[in-house]
This record gives structure tokens, sequence and C-alpha cells, in this order.
């Protein structure tokens, strides 16, 4: 049986949980905190520069390079020299450009040959457009 003395002991714990938790519920909640975001300006898009020459001539370069992957029996295997400005030459101010280069590539037998070429291309504001390919 339980004793009188520990009967009350845990009564009086009970009634204070239930007080407690009573005391919680009725609680006013915490006042909502106030956030102050401060919004930036817009900052104005700065416009790009126009490429430069050299910038025209290495993009003529590398698209040249892309061309003339068309052209190979094993394009997977081309290898081009290092870009150097004598390999382009702008001929117009329409944006026509001669590429002299050579690239290595396997052939249909699987030996790797140096091929020359010299190729005309245009670009044409968002496509690039052969015009010439002489290969030697």
């Amino acid at each position: 049986m339980i004793g009188k003395k520990e009967l009350l002991s845990k009564l009086f714990g009970v009634l204070l949980i239930v007080l407690a938790g009573v005391h919680f519920y009725f609680e006013d909640p915490p006042e909502p905190q106030k956030i102050t975001i401060q919004t930036m300006p817009r900052a104005t898009p700065t416009p790009t520069p126009p490429p430069t020459l050299d910038e025209q001539a290495r993009l003529a370069f590398a698209m040249a390079q892309i061309m003339l992957e068309d052209h190979l029996k094993a394009p997977s295997t081309a290898e081009f020299p290092l870009y150097t400005p004598g390999q382009t030459k702008k001929l117009s101010d329409d944006d026509i450009w001669e590429i002299k280069s050579y690239v290595d590539a396997q052939n249909s037998f699987g030996a790797m040959l140096r091929t020359r070429f010299v190729m005309v291309i245009q670009d044409r504001g968002d496509v690039w457009h052969l015009l010439s390919l002489e290969i030697k």
C-alpha cells in the first residue's frame, strides 16, 4: 500500500506539473520581432566593350579549328598548334578572316599526318560561315 506521505508527494508533483502546463498554455505569446529590410538600388549594367582585334582573331582561329574538324577522317585525333597572331588576318570590315595553319590528325590508316590549310570564314553575328577551304 501507498502511504499517506507518499500519496501526497505524488499528488503535489502532478499538481505542480498541471499548474506549470496551464501557465505556459495561457501565457501571452512573445511579441513578434520587427525586421527591417533595406533594399539596394539596382546597379545599372556596364555595357560590354566590343572585342579587341586580337580577341576577334583568336575567336576566328578557334572557329576555323571547329570547322576543319568536319573535314577530317578522325576529328577526335586532331591536334592544332597554339594561336599566334601571324595565323589570322582580317580581310575586310565585314568580319571576313583568313586563317593559315595546320592540323596533325590521323588519316584513314591511323597514321598521324600534318595537313596545312588556308580557310576563309565570316562572322555574321550569331553564325560563322565557311567561305573557302584550301587543304594542302
